[in-house]
Formats: C-alpha cells, structure tokens, sequence
C-alpha cells in the first residue's frame, strides 16, 4: 500500500517461466535497501514493488529486474502480446539448436552402446556441450549468476552447478585413461537442454492460461448504471463507490461484485465454471 513515505511501482514482465522465478524476485528485491514489500504476479506477468523514493528510484528497480534476466514489456496490451510472440519465437529458436545438439550426442551415445567407439567422439561430445551451455544456453548462466552474487539459490543456480561439473568431469577425461569423459560431457548437454525445453514449455503454457485470463477479464463491462438521487447514470466502473446502487437488466453483464438490495434473477456462470 502506497503511503506518504512509500510509492509503488507495477510492471509487466517477461521471461517468468515458474514460481521459482518469482521467488528470486521476491529475494533480490527483499536484499535490496528501499524496498518494503514486492510481489509478482505469474498469471499476469506483473510485479508490484512498493518502495522508498528517498532510497531507490523506478530506474533502479527496472536495471535489476533485467539484471536477473528479465524483460520489462510495454504496458499496451497489443504490444505486450507481439512482445510476447516473439519472446516465445526466441525461446523457440533455442530450443531448436539445442535439441538438434543434443540429438547429435544421443547418436553418439547410441553407438558407443552398440560398440562402436571412436577417438574422436570425445572432441565432438565436448564441442556439443560447450556448443549448447554457451550458446542458446548461455540465458542460464547470466540468470544464475546474477542470482548467486545475490546469494539466491535456484533452478537457474543448481543445472549451471550440474552443467559445469559435467563440463569439468569431461575435461578431466582427457588426462586420465579411461575416465568417462564423453558421458560427462553429455550430462552437462543433456541437463542444459532439457532445461531450456522446461523453459519454453512453461512459457508457452503459462502464456496460453494468460490470455484465458486476459479473454474473462475483456468480457467485464467497462461502464455500470448507477442509481443517484433516484436517477440513473451510467458511469465508468472506475468511478462506483462501496455504497452505490447498480441496475442490471436482464442479458447484461455484471460490471463489479456486490450484494442483491432488491429484485430476483438469474446467473450464467458458465464462461467461468464451464
């Protein structure tokens, strides 16, 4: 709640992917001086930070929110869905290179099983991990870092944990006779890859419950009669006061919630409860 010595400040996001998103939000905001309260929104892609203007300003708030590797959209609503489209295009791209790497490496594997080992299977696994953890992996390992000179531990943190313990496993094949260098380097692949396909499945499922929610929210009434001095206007939703009487008739929508003062009808709540 904003008050004399605080203000809020609310943004749409982007790049939230799960609750563990908004939890390393929440902790950096709650480690950062100025700011008494933050809370992020999954269903509407939003944070809401109330803060001290003595001590933070908006642009401090923005500059760590794409510190942590995520994006500020525009607060129109047909730009925030291009935005959103080409988020979920980016994601989708990775994606993409990362499982034509990975594809790569389980041939690999499945020859190594079949008998056929080659020397040279170990440079190709060792490029294919590198290829993948800093290239459409590379998003990761700046959000995990952010979040640990934070001190924040979380999904981000633990896979870069697992992928550079198989990076480092692997190198450590190349010094030591029959270490399984290509099976660490081919953890450290698939760890990453499956982590950017959680990612952009979250999105794309997180983005789809969005628009459901977006769709209900457009089917509310922009205006309400309201009954004043036994007269009726009709005025914005925005303007209506706790104690105001409001008609409705029967086949209109209901603008806001309250309590039957007088008349019987009924409800189609279908559109909500299926």
């Amino acid at each position: 709640m904003e008050t004399k010595e605080t203000k809020n400040i609310q943004l749409k996001l982007g790049g939230l992917s799960c609750s563990f998103c908004a939890s390393t939000l929440e902790k950096a905001f709650g480690k950062k001086e100025g700011v008494k309260k933050t809370t992020v929104s999954l269903a509407h892609n939003e944070i809401l930070v109330e803060y001290e203007p003595e001590k933070l300003t908006p642009n401090d708030i923005k500059s760590t929110i794409k510190q942590l590797g995520y994006t500020i959209r525009n607060p129109d609503k047909l730009k925030a869905f291009e935005e959103q489209k080409q988020e979920i295009k980016l994601k989708r791209s990775k994606l993409f290179f990362a499982a034509s790497f990975t594809a790569a490496g389980l041939l690999i594997m499945i020859a190594m099983l079949l008998g056929f080992v080659q020397t040279w299977f170990v440079w190709i696994m060792m490029a294919l991990s590198l290829a993948t953890v800093f290239g459409p992996g590379l998003f990761i390992l700046k959000m995990a870092y952010q979040s640990l000179r934070r001190s924040i531990l979380n999904q981000h943190v633990l896979l870069e944990f697992g992928a550079f313990s198989g990076l480092i496993g692997g190198t450590i094949g190349f010094f030591i006779e029959h270490f399984p260098g290509i099976e660490f380097f081919a953890v450290s692949l698939f760890i990453t890859t499956y982590h950017i396909l959680s990612d952009f499945t979250s999105l794309k499922v997180r983005t789809k419950a969005s628009q459901s929610v977006n769709n209900l929210l457009k089917l509310q009434p922009s205006t309400a009669k309201v009954l004043r001095n036994n007269k009726e206007e009709e005025i914005p939703v925005e303007e209506l006061n706790i104690s105001d009487l409001i008609r409705i008739r029967p086949g209109e929508n209901i603008p806001v919630d309250g309590k039957v003062a007088e008349g019987s009808s009924s409800v189609d709540e279908s559109i909500v409860t299926g």
